[in-house]
């Protein structure tokens, strides 16, 4: 509706205030020309009536006497009447009411009256009331007193007071098209840039930040167009600091280690990071809630208003969780929570309390045959050569045997601390697969197993020659130690669209189900009552895998206990160079 938008508002304001003004105006107006008119022409005809009454009584002739009256009138709208006391019963109207009025009646006495009335006119057959100023002037005579009757119809002034009334409608009419023009003016001027800025409001309100007005006007509107784009501007800024600080805030939460929780008074999750739903979901099944466990901590943290921590364990994950309160002056919010999974360090200091057990037996068993050994010597126990040969031989592998697991723990440090770096160069599988053949040999030959090297990845390959050597070494003597005589070790190697894959098999006792995800862990051994007298320090497959993952592979293992195990290296073709062509040099 026009009256709800500002221009229709100001348009109605100032078209009303127009016709009020006009109006009141010309009602001035005619109040003042009717006054005035009446004022004048009371005023000519008191000074003509006296002039006449001086004529009548200056003359000797009464019909001289009239015609010089009757010039001295000389307006067809005005009528001079000169009346005797007799004649005033055979008047005709409208000077019959005239004569009766009692404010004419002074003049009978002398005196000069001058009035307005409306008195009955014959006209068209019929009588109508018509208004007249009248004048009249009494004066003596001889048989009593007479008066000179004058009066004048205010038609005139009703006709002058009508052509202003219309004057002034036409100056409403006027007014109202001028404030239309106006209006118009006024919608391109002020309400076209108010629309622009509540659409761009809207644009604001929806994100769009970086809309701006084009408004340059030096008054009201635009300063408000500049205001609007300040504004604009500085909240485009303020929430894109927000924004950024906010992702920053996510991705950090995103990037933890642990997991982090935030829930309200009614234990309901606000927060939480991937880490800590994964962490619920993997101990209790749930991402969305909280399970009791912790809806316990979480609960007794916002009652005490102070931090919890506990211990939990909940479908073979153990968990550290600390709590505290989100304080708002006096009044608690909820609480924030972090969860810590410490599976893996309990398996790492179980492992690690293993390994010093299995190093400290290593160690123990060697160094007792030496100690032994050596006091026979020095006792004299044992005094033939061919006893002290054995005898010093014996000390020669036990010494070797602490070496290897010296060096095991030397490599497997400097390749978990990085202080190592791959030679790649390119190089045949076949020299290496030669050398692997001479050097266990014997061993194979001595044990009774079958040592299969079946190569069908000819050509050469960009590879680290010694740091593959012994990935091959340490899967070797894993497969030697648990393979019995009769078996078969086979390694093979081969070209695939992806890479190039190289598999150690054996045939020896297996490795158990349950312990297939920690063979690649250091330190780990198997079933004691399976590993013990086998050797090994427990960190062979472990040193395997990290130079795998070196060279930009993988390792995997397939077993089944009674079976055999197999361990298969993908290297990826990244570091394999394409197959030469047939006939290519």
């Amino acid at each position: 509706m026009i009256t709800r938008s500002v221009v229709g508002k100001l348009w109605l304001t100032i078209v009303a205030v127009g016709t009020i003004a006009l109006v009141t105006l010309g009602m001035l107006l005619a109040q003042l020309f009717q006054n005035y008119f009446y004022t004048r022409e009371t005023r000519d005809l008191g000074g003509i009536a006296d002039a006449v009454v001086r004529v009548l009584a200056a003359s000797s002739s009464r019909g001289d006497a009239l015609a010089v009256a009757t010039a001295l009138v000389a307006n067809e709208n005005r009528t001079l009447v000169f009346i005797r006391p007799e004649e005033v019963g055979r008047a005709r109207e409208p000077v019959r009411s005239m004569l009766e009025d009692p404010r004419f009646q002074p003049a009978w006495r002398g005196e000069r009256v001058a009035f307005q009335g409306r008195y009955p006119v014959a006209r068209d057959g019929g009588t109508v009331e018509e208004a007249f100023i009248v004048v009249a002037a009494g004066f003596p005579a001889e048989r009593g007193t007479n008066v000179v009757l004058l009066y004048e119809s205010t038609a005139p002034v009703r006709e002058a007071i009508g052509s202003i009334d219309r004057l002034i409608f036409f100056a409403i009419v006027f007014a109202l098209l001028t404030t239309t023009v106006f209006a118009l003016f006024l919608t391109r001027r002020i309400t076209l840039p108010l629309r622009d800025m509540i659409r761009a409001a809207n644009h604001i309100a929806e994100g769009n930040y970086s809309l701006r007005l084009d408004y340059d006007f030096q008054d009201e509107v635009g300063s408000l167009a500049r205001s609007f784009n300040h504004m604009a501007r500085k909240l485009e800024e303020t929430l894109t600091t927000l924004k950024r600080q906010t992702d920053e805030r996510e991705r950090i939460l995103v990037s933890l280690g642990e997991g982090v929780l935030s829930v309200d008074r009614a234990l309901q999750i606000r927060l939480a990071n991937p880490h800590a739903r994964r962490l619920l979901e993997r101990a209790f099944g749930e991402r969305d809630r909280l399970p009791e466990p912790l809806a316990a901590l979480f609960r007794r943290t916002i009652e005490q208003r102070k931090g919890e921590e506990a211990l939990l364990e909940a479908g073979g994950v153990h968990l550290i969780a600390v709590t505290a309160p989100l304080l708002d002056d006096d009044e608690t919010l909820g609480a924030v929570g972090v969860l810590r999974d410490t599976t893996r360090q309990r398996q790492l200091d179980q492992l690690r309390q293993d390994f010093i057990a299995n190093v400290s037996h290593e160690l123990k068993t060697p160094l007792a045959m030496l100690q032994g050994y050596t006091e026979a010597i020095l006792d004299g126990l044992f005094t033939s050569p061919e006893e002290l040969r054995e005898l010093v031989n014996i000390i020669y592998e036990e010494i070797l045997r602490m070496g290897r697991l010296v060096n095991d723990l030397l490599d497997y440090t400097r390749i978990e601390t990085g202080n190592f770096a791959l030679d790649i160069e390119e190089i045949a599988l076949e020299p290496l697969f030669d050398r692997l053949q001479r050097r266990y040999q014997p061993m194979f030959t001595e044990r009774d197993v079958a040592f299969v090297v079946d190569n069908r990845a000819p050509g050469r390959f960009w590879l680290d020659r010694d740091r593959m050597e012994q990935i091959f070494i340490n899967l070797i003597d894993n497969a030697l130690r648990y393979t019995p005589p009769g078996g078969e070790i086979r390694i093979t190697a081969e070209r695939l669209a992806s890479g190039l894959r190289l598999s150690v098999r054996d045939t020896g006792e297996g490795i158990p189900p349950e312990d297939l995800p920690f063979v690649f862990e250091r330190f780990y051994k198997g079933d004691k009552s399976r590993t013990r007298g086998k050797g090994g320090t427990g960190l062979g497959l472990a040193i395997v895998k990290r130079l795998v993952e070196a060279h930009g592979g993988t390792i995997a293992v397939e077993s089944a206990v009674g079976r055999g195990t197999t361990f298969v290296i993908d290297l990826p073709l990244a570091t394999v160079p394409p197959a030469p062509k047939e006939g290519d040099e």
